[in-house]
């Protein structure tokens, strides 16, 4: 569990911030739009990522760590660029 808590501490973008403070900063300028898109539906993107994968913990176990979480969180941030592309299309 202890694991898992770390890795997500580490994928979440912002984490120290809320959603609505992120949106605030997004709207000043001061964020990027596919952070923000991860950090609002961070919970449904690790959701699906483990449905496709496995669990965030087990994936990648002969990897680095360092890599291991570059490679999710470019998977995580790829989920959000087609939620993007989603709503652009309605």
């Amino acid at each position: 569990m202890r694991a898992r808590m770390r890795m997500l501490s580490e994928l979440e973008p912002y984490r120290h911030l809320t959603v609505q403070e992120a949106v605030s900063l997004y709207r000043e300028g001061l964020l990027d739009e596919r952070e923000l898109r991860l950090k609002m539906d961070f919970t449904s993107y690790v959701s699906r990522f483990e449905r496709e994968n496995t669990d965030i913990v087990a994936f990648g176990a002969q990897s680095d760590y360092r890599t291991k979480i570059d490679t999710i969180r470019k998977t995580l941030l790829n989920y959000a660029d087609e939620r993007r592309k989603e709503f652009a299309a309605d």
